[in-house]
């Protein structure tokens, strides 16, 4: 160790190979060197070499021993380099080389004193606890300048080449220091000095973002610069640093839409000192920074004043950084994407350099006129929070209070239902089953009222919440396009789905449908073709100059027709949400939409026809239904003729395509309609044909356009538009052959004056369906809407009594009642129902099974020999089944048969009461002359029966006799195979009259009188006359209730008589 307080000057030092890991001064320690006020001590260092040394403390050491004074001796030397630089250093270091050492601290230390290093090299050298290459210490007054040196591959702990401490190299470039591989393993890679910048991390210090200067002077300012970056849950680039709103920035976690669970986002917010190689800067106790806000436009550069935000950040020694992240910010995430919030960083470590701008470029002084400015954005709310505007903030929804939110920027946190949810957490539902929700984002819970048990609840929504084979919308809808994964289903029953791997079911129901609807048109088409052909053969008779009398009859065309109808407007019930059994619902749904029934059952089958979205290609084959059974039809009908079992008529074409476009018509606008409408479930809209798309989408918009409104605009306009044009072309007409031939389907069983029927019919068919349609899930509306569309119709029908038949009027008019009545009572289960009213319910189906039960017997009774036929050929194939089964007997007894036994009952029962009515005369003594005006009157009362005998025997031959005449009218006019039949319909017509002439005594005020009541002997007379017109109404009922009654009275008549 070499002490002086004078000039020290050495050169040519080569120091080698030296090991002295343990010196605690260093290899070569130089103490004391004294400055005073007025003259400088110096030491100058010219090429010292230090190669391959373990210096232990350090290689070369320099330092100052505070509080002496000496005289010293001003050396050329030193003269030399301040007239260089213009500044005095108290050591120069010049033209030496530091190769390969090792030192705990430093090779090169010097502390307080000012250093001057030129040309000098320190490579590969190593530094255990500090420096690698030069540890310089000391205050504002002393300097340090480093020029034209090379700092390559040396390794230290705190800072690779360099450790300055509190002062700073002014320029790397500008002094030509080649820094190189220098490495250290705490911080600074290759300088440890004064903080002069500062930065941020988002990682905790892994990552710095670059800056870039805004301003210079009088300020130097900088601003972050985020290169655009994709945040989680976000596609697009965001082009500033986006931070929570609300959140400790720690805190902050990232909800993950496919795990369903919240994922710390792993922010870490720090505020980075550099130097100014942009190198992290470390120790920095007891400094702070200050930070500030602001919001601005970044358009219009509307800035301004900035606000306090945060007073101090203590440097944390722990993470070697000012910590943010504990930082709370409130920014609506919401407000425009000109808009950002600034904050502002002023460290009172920050020390920039003031540098000479000429050589030797040396620091003349420090300044802390520096600001750090980062423009920010917010998270959005995510699911789990709500928003407040008010404070522009995103908060978590506490589970623990019952609070939940799924849907993105909501306003509060709702509230668990109990009736509906069975569990929640802040973003998640667990609902009960009957109940349904569409999405993760929705918590608009609806019940599945159709069909509940489809719907299983659960934490998961939408389609995994059905049962299997089910999605869309309340689970309405079948899988066929396997979208879950357990194979195409198909709909098997209303709001039931069936697997299309079994068809057995679906083709059962397709061949049933199909049969029921070529059935319809047969019989509608045989009854339309036969009725024409006899007018127009009575038509020619009537020309002739024959008298032509023409019993008309119900005709089975026509009751198909009106039933038809009135079972499309009741099938409405079904859509009332009801609670009935599935098979009630199908019942409703394929006695009213029988086509459409079929088509739901061909999805299977189509599926594999084309690529276009069911929803549409089903609306298509429906098009074509239509045509398939017409051309069935007609091929049917052309291969008859060719093997000459038929003659060609036009009326089997005209009616068949009338028919089936009357027949297949609501079932086309019903369909088309809903797919124009949506249904509106949990605040989503759904399309109504099919609720398991989306109304709302660009590909449905085109549909809607490009096809359902033309169709719409056909079926439901354009079509019976023509055909009322061709009617009414021809309302003057009607009778003539071709027009009757042509269009007799429209207007057979209507009046003159009302041969538009049938279009007015129509149009109420088509109001029903469009307010069914539109207000499917309103049942008040749509209830009362269609209840008053039939009660107006009966109104106009009463008034305008269409049918040419006053049993059709009488018919229509009671259709119109019971459906209008079931609608009543529809609304009314679905009330009671709502409201809890369980114990209304069973009486409200039982009288609404009773109208429908009516509404069909109604019909049926007008068919009493097409299902009398059917009894005799069940009879004639199994003789001996009813004998077997006697419990069937009143089921396949031909209806004329019972008549004849009921006929000879009456018959026994009025011998027995005029018996006893003249014994009771007798009995009673009356006078000769009252007993004589009495058999008087029955004298009288039996003539005008023998006469109405008479009457109706020759009413009956004369009608054979017509026969006769109309088959001799022309030779090539072939008579209708049907005539017999209408014969033994006008015979059973007058046997029923015959029946209601003999029904004479079916008195029933005989079982109330006592052997008092005989004492007005002329009183029972009236009775038995008055007996006649009730008989007329009893013939209405059921035969076999006529017998019973019969029974009954002869039970009661001989009680009464031994009572007498």
């Amino acid at each position: 160790m070499i002490q002086i307080s004078d000039y020290l000057y050495i050169s040519d030092l080569n120091v080698k190979n030296i090991n002295c890991s343990f010196c605690k001064d260093g290899v070569i320690r130089i103490n004391n060197v004294e400055i005073n006020t007025t003259e400088h001590n110096n030491v100058l260092l010219r090429q010292i070499k230090f190669e391959n040394n373990i210096c232990g403390f350090g290689c070369l050491v320099i330092n100052q021993q505070q509080d002496i004074n000496f005289q010293t001796r001003r050396l050329l030397q030193n003269l030399l380099y301040q007239a260089r630089f213009n500044i005095p250093f108290t050591v120069i270091l010049e033209q030496s080389d530091f190769l390969n050492n090792s030192a705990q601290n430093g090779i090169l230390i010097v502390s307080n004193l000012s250093l001057l290093v030129l040309d000098a090299k320190f490579i590969k050298n190593t530094g255990s606890d500090i420096s690698g290459g030069i540890l310089f210490l000391g205050n504002k007054s002393h300097t340090f300048q480093i020029m034209t040196s090379e700092m390559s591959d040396n390794t230290g702990n705190k800072g690779g080449a360099f450790y300055l401490g509190n002062k700073a190299i002014s320029s790397i470039e500008l002094l030509q220091i080649l820094l190189s591989s220098n490495q250290a393993k705490s911080f600074g890679q290759d300088l440890v000095s004064t903080t002069q910048a500062l930065t941020i991390s988002l990682d905790g210090g892994k990552t710095l973002k670059q800056t870039k200067q805004i301003t210079k002077t009088p300020k130097i300012i900088e601003e972050i610069i985020i290169t655009p970056y994709i945040i989680q849950g976000n596609k697009t680039l965001q082009q500033f640093l986006t931070l929570p709103s609300g959140y400790k920035i720690k805190n902050y976690q990232y909800y993950d839409e496919k795990l369903k669970t919240f994922t710390p986002y792993n922010l870490s917010l720090r505020l980075i000192a550099l130097n100014n190689l942009k190198q992290q800067i470390y120790n920095l106790q007891n400094s702070n920074c200050t930070i500030q806000k602001r919001k601005i436009n970044i358009n219009t550069n509307d800035d301004g004043p900035f606000e306090k935000f945060v007073e101090k950040i203590q440097f944390n020694i722990t993470s070697q950084d000012y910590n943010l992240d504990e930082l709370v910010i409130n920014f609506d995430p919401y407000l425009s994407h000109d808009y950002v919030l600034q904050l502002k960083f002023n460290c009172s470590s920050v020390q920039i350099p003031i540098v000479n701008n000429s050589s030797p470029y040396n620091i003349i002084d420090y300044s802390d006129n520096y600001e750090l400015r980062m423009n920010i954005r917010t998270f959005k709310c995510q699911r789990g929070e709500f928003y407040i505007p008010a404070q522009g903030t995103c908060t978590l929804c506490d589970p623990s209070l019952s609070q939940y939110s799924v849907v993105i920027k909501a306003s509060q946190c709702k509230t668990k239902d109990e009736i509906t949810m069975n569990n929640i957490t802040s973003t998640l539902i667990e609902l009960r089953e009957k109940y349904w929700r569409p999405y993760d984002d929705n918590d608009a819970v609806s019940y599945c009222y159709n069909f509940p048990v489809n719907c299983n609840g659960g934490w998961i929504p939408g389609d995994d919440s059905c049962a299997l084979g089910h999605i869309g919308a309340l689970c309405e809808q079948c899988d066929l396009y396997n979208t879950r994964g357990d194979g195409s289903y198909a709909t098997s029953g209303q709001f039931q789905c069936g697997s299309c791997s079994n068809l057995s079911l679906n083709t059962l129901q397709i061949i049933l449908i199909i049969t029921w609807a070529l059935i319809s048109i047969f019989l509608s088409v045989k009854g339309t073709v036969e009725n024409v052909d006899e007018y127009i053969i009575r038509m020619k008779g009537t020309k002739a100059g024959f008298i032509c009398v023409y019993y008309e009859i119900v005709q089975i065309a026509v009751l198909i027709k009106i039933l038809t109808n009135y079972l499309q407007i009741i099938s409405a019930i079904g859509t009332f949400q009801l609670k009935l059994p599935p098979e009630l619902k199908s019942m409703f749904t394929y006695s009213g939409n029988p086509i459409k029934s079929a088509m739901n059952s061909l999805d299977c089958f189509l599926l594999e026809l084309s690529n276009i979205q069911i929803l549409y290609f089903r609306n298509i084959w429906f098009i074509f239904m239509p045509i398939y059974y017409s051309t069935f039809i007609f091929l049917i009908y052309f291969i008859l003729i060719k093997l000459k079992y038929m003659e060609f008529k036009i009326t089997v074409l005209s009616t068949t395509l009338i028919f089936i476009f009357i027949y297949v018509q609501p079932d086309i606008i019903g369909s088309f309609i809903s797919l124009l409408s949506y249904r509106n479930i949990s605040q989503v809209l759904w399309v109504q044909g099919n609720v398991s798309y989306l109304y709302l989408t660009p590909v449905h918009t085109r549909w809607l356009l490009s096809f359902v409104i033309p169709i719409l605009v056909l079926f439901g306009f354009l079509i019976p538009l023509i055909l009322y044009k061709k009617i009414s072309k021809y309302k003057d007409k009607l009778n003539e052959t071709f027009v009757i031939r042509l269009y007799g389907y429209l207007y057979n069983e209507y009046s003159k004056v009302a041969y538009y029927w049938e279009l007015v019919k129509i149009c109420q068919k088509e109001l029903i369906i469009i307010f069914l349609t539109f207000y499917e899930d309103i049942i008040i509306i749509k209830g009362t809407i269609i209840f008053i569309i039939i009660f107006s119709y009966d109104i106009i029908s009463k008034k305008n009594k269409p049918y040419k038949r006053v049993e059709l009027n009488k018919l229509d008019s009671q259709s119109s009642f019971v459906c209008g009545f079931s609608i009543v009572l529809g609304m009314a289960i679905y009330f009671a129902e709502y409201n809890g009213n369980y114990e209304i319910l069973w009486p409200f189906f039982l009288i609404l099974g009773i109208l429908i039960t009516i509404l069909l017997i109604g019909y049926i009774d007008k068919l009493a020999d097409q299902i009398d036929q059917i009894r005799d050929y069940i009879n004639n194939k199994y003789p001996t089944i009813i004998e077997s089964y006697p419990q069937f007997k009143k089921y396949l007894e031909n209806s004329k048969i019972r008549t004849k036994r009921v006929k000879q009952r009456f018959l026994k029962l009025k011998e027995y009461l005029w018996r006893k009515v003249k014994e009771n005369r007798k009995n009673q003594g009356l006078d000769t002359e009252t007993i004589q005006n009495n058999e008087k009157q029955e004298s009288q009362l039996d003539s005008k029966n023998q006469e109405l005998k008479l009457m109706q025997t020759n009413q009956f031959r004369q009608s054979q006799s017509q026969k006769s005449e109309k088959q001799s009218l022309t030779p090539h006019q072939e008579i209708d195979q049907d005539q017999i039949s209408r014969d033994r319909d006008f015979q059973k017509q007058n046997d029923r009259q015959v029946q209601i002439q003999e029904k004479i005594d079916n008195q029933n005020d005989y079982s109330k009188k006592n052997s008092k009541s005989y004492e007005s002997i002329p009183m029972e007379v009236e009775s038995i006359k008055a007996l006649n017109y009730r008989l007329k109404d009893q013939d209405k009922q059921n035969n076999n209730d006529d017998e019973g009654l019969l029974i009954q009275q002869i039970e009661l008549l001989e009680l009464q008589n031994k009572q007498i």
